[in-house]
């Protein structure tokens, strides 16, 4: 894949073959393919990943069901929560809590 592809057939230049906007080199989503993800990205830091990172690490791998683990109810807006408070790369040190039990989760383990 190239960084700065040129532009002359008006199709995308990931090489998907479809069809782009004028003055438009790509479709959309289609300039991350092929970059490196995961462990083999160059930035990757493994479990030394600050707070955002592997939050953000958690959304994406572990499975949102839209109902607190603790109340049990169905909520529009769930978060996780770390349990062991290590903040490890395991999608099973997580607990999906509505806000509200977030808070007091935290406010306990303070």
């Amino acid at each position: 894949m190239q960084a700065y592809a040129v532009q002359t057939d008006g199709k995308c230049a990931c090489g998907c073959g479809l069809p782009v906007n004028p003055g438009t080199l790509w479709r959309k989503g289609h300039s991350e393919r092929g970059k490196p993800k995961g462990a083999s990205a160059w930035n990757w830091k493994g479990d030394d990943v600050a707070y955002k990172g592997v939050h953000k690490w958690v959304a994406r791998y572990k499975v949102r069901t839209g109902i607190c683990e603790h109340c049990e109810r169905p909520s529009k807006r769930t978060e996780f929560a770390n349990i062991s408070g290590e903040y490890r790369r395991d999608v099973n040190d997580y607990v999906e809590l509505c806000v509200v039990c977030h808070k007091r989760f935290d406010r306990k383990k303070a």
